[in-house]
């Protein structure tokens, strides 16, 4: 009897572990497709994949990866599109990557990359699907890369699975939001006074930069500066629907 017992105990030793490993496997196969590479420690993806909702221990989950990841992939957008438009000035390129790594768009690409498949969560799908998880996850993922394999290998990532494959950057330039005709529309809408005022007009070589601030109700809730009247004001205008919380972040 004692004998049989011992045997059944080793049998499902046996079997977690074979069940364990059979699991890694399918993490490791289904990560080095996303990738593109294989990942050497599979432990940071299974905390970048692990919502707080399923641990809520700070090194179990994945809010600090989200973290690191969120400035990983920010400064990697950024040097992407400064070296694919070497003539936009500050504010164009400031545009087009907020479009980039907003909230939406994020969730959307995390969603198209297949992610919430990975995600160990106490939500519903639906649920999951709807909320910021998504995107979180994605930039979690990115910040497991960069511990992982580094910066290169980061960028290979965004660059080669996100930017040249579900990005359609002309697109994105074309519905880059008009901030303007939003604070002026929210002014008309609430009859509230609204001017843009030049502060500042400077000759830097061979071009010039204006500064505008915006004042609604005579406060001044904005302000900007680019190379003609117009951008400055859609920086200004910017400035201000964010405080207004007229446009995410």
């Amino acid at each position: 009897m004692h004998f049989i017992q011992t045997l059944h105990l080793i049998i499902l030793s046996w079997y977690s572990l074979f069940s364990k490993n059979t699991k890694e496997k399918e993490f490791f196969k289904s990560l080095k497709q996303l990738l593109g590479f294989a990942p050497k420690n599979l432990e940071l993806y299974h905390i970048a994949t692990t919502h707080s909702s399923t641990n809520h221990d700070v090194g179990f989950n994945n809010e600090r990866l989200e973290l690191l990841g969120d400035s990983v992939f920010s400064i990697i957008i950024t040097d992407f599109l400064y070296h694919k438009y070497p003539y936009k000035n500050e504010g164009e390129l400031t545009e087009v990557r907020a479009k980039l790594v907003s909230r939406s768009m994020l969730n959307n690409l995390s969603i198209k990359l297949g992610l919430p498949a990975l995600v160990h969560a106490n939500l519903n799908a639906s649920v999951l699907k709807s909320s910021s998880t998504p995107g979180n996850t994605l930039e979690a993922l990115v910040g497991a890369i960069y511990l992982d394999r580094g910066i290169k290998k980061a960028c290979r990532f965004i660059e080669q699975k996100i930017l040249r494959v579900l990005v359609d950057l002309e697109v994105i330039e074309q519905t880059i939001t008009n901030f303007k005709s939003i604070i002026i529309n929210h002014a008309q809408k609430n009859r509230e006074s609204i001017e843009f005022r030049v502060m500042k007009e400077d000759d830097e070589g061979i071009r010039k930069i204006f500064e505008i601030a915006l004042f609604l109700q005579g406060q001044q809730i904005g302000s900007g500066s680019g190379p003609s009247k117009k951008k400055a004001e859609q920086a200004a205008a910017h400035e201000a629907c964010l405080y207004l919380s007229l446009v995410e972040v």
